[in-house]
């Protein structure tokens, strides 16, 4: 399904692929393009389809004839050799590839919510002011963010599309393309893992029988967390996060544990805001 929104932004619904593409020429925005964008985007996906079971390995290497969009998940997942599979950034590289083809097209500020794995661009050097809501809040985490370094935008945790290994509740990576920021924000909340009477954990293949990483237990669900075992997790997932940034590989993170909030690097907490107010792009985990 594809349906031209109210605001003119271009919602399509196919598949997995939950995309909502918002392309701007001249500050106003083109529904004809993100329609265009939009089935380039169908297509790209059938081209994907017949290499899903070869990216569900984590040894899968770049091949001959691979669609664009399934080598961007193997560079992204190829950070973590052994860790991930490249299913880990199948939402980051389809909101990449349309980021791509929008741009292509002659729009000038793009943003590509990819059921909340977002891509975006100014080309004319305007920057983003991003709303992410908080898990169990009203308030929305309000982050300033230039493009000219940052494209990719991405959240993994409990109750998102895929499956954890942590239990943060949000893991909001930013890097310089949505493949990468998804990868990250997946590993990084994996991290987040604690011992906890209150955390249940199942095997993922017994909750999805297609699942890309079956003999693993995921986080089913996370009960009352002490005080101590929140702020173990957080720093279980801010290490990762410290060791990412220093590689050049990632460029923020914010972790949301029990509703607790860190935030890496310092800098990065100065263009964090909180209010009830929404921004240029939402993602919602």
């Amino acid at each position: 399904m594809m349906e031209i929104l109210r605001d003119k932004r271009v919602f399509l619904d196919y598949g997995p692929i939950q995309m909502v593409l918002d392309l701007s020429v001249r500050g106003k925005r083109s529904p004809i393009k993100a329609r265009k964008v939009a089935e380039r985007i169908i297509e790209e996906f059938k081209n994907l389809v017949p290499w899903r079971e070869k990216l569900k390995s984590r040894t899968v290497v770049k091949g001959k004839n691979m669609p664009a969009t399934a080598e961007k998940m193997i560079d992204a997942s190829s950070f973590f050799p052994g860790e991930l599979t490249p299913m880990a950034a199948v939402a980051g590289a389809f909101s990449d590839r349309a980021l791509e083809v929008a741009l292509e097209t002659g729009a000038d500020r793009v943003i590509i919510n990819n059921g909340g794995d977002i891509a975006l661009a100014d080309t004319l050097g305007g920057a983003f002011n991003t709303a992410l809501p908080l898990k169990g809040s009203s308030e929305l985490i309000n982050i300033s963010v230039d493009t000219a370094r940052i494209r990719g935008i991405c959240t993994s945790g409990l109750g998102g599309r895929g499956f954890t290994r942590g239990v943060a509740s949000a893991a909001v990576v930013l890097a310089s393309s949505s493949a990468v920021a998804d990868a990250c924000a997946t590993y990084i909340g994996n991290c987040t893992s604690v011992e906890s009477s209150s955390i249940q954990r199942y095997p993922a293949e017994k909750l999805d029988v297609d699942t890309d990483i079956a003999g693993e237990e995921v986080t089913l669900k996370v009960g009352s967390l002490d005080e101590k075992e929140v702020y173990r997790a957080l720093l279980n997932g801010l290490k990762p996060a410290e060791r990412l940034y220093e590689q050049g590989i990632i460029d923020g993170v914010l972790l949301q544990v029990s509703g607790e909030i860190a935030v890496f690097p310092e800098e990065l907490a100065q263009k964090v805001a909180f209010s009830c107010s929404s921004g240029d792009a939402v993602s919602p985990g």
